[in-house]
């Protein structure tokens, strides 16, 4: 376990996201510029986003080989295979702003 030390401003803001908003990374993302935190913690880990990959990768191959609509089985793909927007959007923000973001879970 890591213990994370730091001081805070006046406020601390924790933001709820809706895993399937298909508008919730550009959400997060005017958010966060908004926001303009210092640091950034994610309820959730990388270990996390790799096991995803992985189960999905595995579910399709194994979904490929019955008689499954190809046109479907490439729209759950698309959508399952993509690690959470949340993810994505907090770590491309804090390469972007250098600010600190922290994995917790």
């Amino acid at each position: 376990t890591k213990k994370i030390k730091f001081q805070m401003r006046e406020r601390l803001t924790l933001i709820g996201t809706n895993h399937k908003d298909i508008r919730g990374c550009d959400r997060l993302t005017k958010l966060l510029n908004h926001i303009n935190p210092e640091i950034i913690t994610l309820e959730f880990t990388e270990d996390r986003v790799n096991e995803r990959e992985k189960t999905v990768d595995l579910i399709y191959n194994e979904l490929k080989k019955k008689s499954i609509d190809e046109e479907l089985l490439d729209e759950w793909f698309e959508i399952y295979s993509k690690s959470p927007y949340e993810f994505k959007t907090c770590e491309q923000y804090s390469k972007e702003k250098k600010v600190p973001l922290y994995y917790i879970d």
